[in-house]
């Protein structure tokens, strides 16, 4: 199996409960100890599983017939995307726009929370820290997990955005030049998802919620869990404004076929 891209944030080590964290560059922007989703079994933080072992995980949670939902929602508006740029994995950070958008999730983000988790790019911990208050935040579990973060696009990061036949034709394998593939970076988001789930089963009795803060490519993928198409060309229609939601219920996954190649 292919390790993806690590964090493209420094790592700490966490003696107290044994597992590596990612670390945000920049102090101001975590007020909050970030840990790694999956803390709690103490794997490394590039835990990327398998097809199968995804699909069995998918599987069993079906079967649990919990009604734990975890909602997703993109980044505010960055200065990436004012300008019509391409961000990747890029370190943008809000606009004036932007976290202005940001502060009005905070209306569309659940009042029972179990879980909140977000990528280690700075502009998803941003959308974070403005939509959730810290008084909330102090009394709920967050974890900052890079892989969530957005697809690895490679030489095309930082360039206008263009139109892409390969996209359009729904080709998960094309990865651009330095970047990654789609089915790349959802066999570490899927690996993600999978964790969330299993650990809000962990958080007692159903219906557990989860707030997720991500990246569009990321949510492209997410997206494809709720549908029953089995036509990868479906994965490129999905665009998502800034600070949209996505809701993803346990028991109404469906894992696409066309995700499953082992590399």
């Amino acid at each position: 199996m292919k390790v993806i891209e690590r964090c493209d944030l420094p790592l700490a080590r966490d003696h107290a409960h044994g597992f590596e964290m990612a670390v945000a560059a920049r102090n101001g922007y975590l007020n909050v100890r970030p840990r790694s989703c999956f803390a709690a079994s103490k794997r490394s933080i590039d835990a990327v599983y398998g097809w199968d072992q995804i699909a069995m995980r998918f599987a069993r949670i079906a079967q649990r017939k919990r009604r734990d939902t975890a909602f997703f929602f993109r980044h505010g508006e960055t200065k990436y995307n004012e300008r019509n740029l391409v961000s990747g994995q890029h370190n943008t950070v809000l606009s004036s726009e932007g976290k202005i958008q940001a502060s009005h999730l905070s209306a569309t983000i659940p009042k029972k929370l179990d879980l909140i988790v977000c990528s280690a790019l700075v502009r998803s911990v941003q959308t974070m820290e403005l939509s959730v208050p810290q008084e909330r935040r102090v009394q709920i579990p967050v974890f900052v997990d890079p892989r969530l973060n957005e697809v690895n696009l490679g030489v095309l990061q930082g360039r206008r955005r263009r139109y892409l036949r390969e996209f359009e034709q729904g080709d998960l394998d094309f990865a651009p030049d330095h970047g990654e593939s789609y089915r790349q970076a959802a066999q570490r988001v899927l690996s993600t998802i999978v964790d969330i789930f299993d650990l809000l089963a962990t958080r007692g009795a159903s219906p557990r919620i989860a707030a997720v803060f991500c990246h569009a490519g990321v949510l492209r993928i997410i997206s494809t869990l709720t549908n029953c198409s089995n036509d990868p060309k479906e994965v490129f229609k999905v665009n998502l404004a800034n600070a949209e939601r996505v809701g993803l219920e346990a028991s109404h996954i469906h894992l696409p076929e066309y995700w499953k190649k082992e590399y």
